[in-house]
């Protein structure tokens, strides 16, 4: 496609549970809000309505604040987050702060890595990112979004999944929700030996054993070439 220069990927996405409730409604009290205020519903968030809220910070350490129960060695946890006058923002673990994920939003970068936190930063339209921040840990913890001192970002769907990466946004209301597994699947071709996937970020998975029903890998296929 000359007007698509990207080639298109399958996205296919495992089960995953959006752990935070309430994930776009900040006013409510599951999330801390320590020396920081929420103004409710303010922007046009990324889903194009007027839900998104504004994060001040109204002192050192300023910032949004969860609880998490972890059950699992990595998660995930994410959030849409657009530029108000705060030209950072960190996904932070308030219960141990070295690990930490700085971002830049007027550059769209991962400025700094803290701990055993790992970040991804995504540009979307209006401004609009999502930054996530993979951490390992065997304990409960508690995580916050963080703008500089005194200054504000914009927030929007917030989401933790037991995962070592971000998947596609959850929302959420005040119960956890759950997206079923993606599956696609064909009947093999007579003759074939070899299937190799090729992922987005060019890595492969080559598969011997063939089934007499291929289902495609969960993750961001670019390529399936049957030999």
């Amino acid at each position: 496609d000359p007007l698509n220069p990207e080639c298109p990927s399958l996205l296919l996405e495992p089960t995953v549970t959006n752990n935070f409730t309430y994930s776009e409604d900040y006013s409510q009290s599951v999330w801390t809000k320590s020396n920081s205020t929420i103004t409710s519903f303010v922007s046009i968030s990324p889903n194009g309505e007027l839900n998104a809220s504004l994060l001040t910070s109204t002192g050192s350490n300023g910032g949004l604040f969860r609880f998490a129960s972890w059950t699992t060695t990595q998660r995930t946890i994410s959030f849409f987050v657009k530029k108000d006058n705060s030209e950072t923002v960190q996904i932070y673990n308030a219960s141990s702060s070295t690990n930490n994920v700085v971002f830049n939003l007027d550059t769209g970068v991962v400025i700094s890595e803290g701990g055993s936190m790992t970040g991804v930063i995504k540009s979307y339209s209006n401004n609009w990112y999502r930054i996530s921040a993979t951490h390992t840990a065997t304990v409960s913890q508690t995580f916050g979004l963080k703008p500089e001192t005194l200054k504000s970002v914009y927030v929007w769907g917030g989401q933790m999944e037991e995962n070592n990466y971000v998947t596609s946004y959850v929302p959420t209301t005040n119960t956890i929700v759950t997206r079923t597994n993606d599956v696609c699947s064909i009947t093999t071709p007579l003759g074939v030996t070899t299937i190799t996937e090729t992922f987005a970020d060019n890595t492969t998975n080559v598969i011997t054993s063939i089934p007499t029903t291929y289902i495609v890998s969960n993750g961001l296929i670019k390529k399936i070439i049957m030999n």
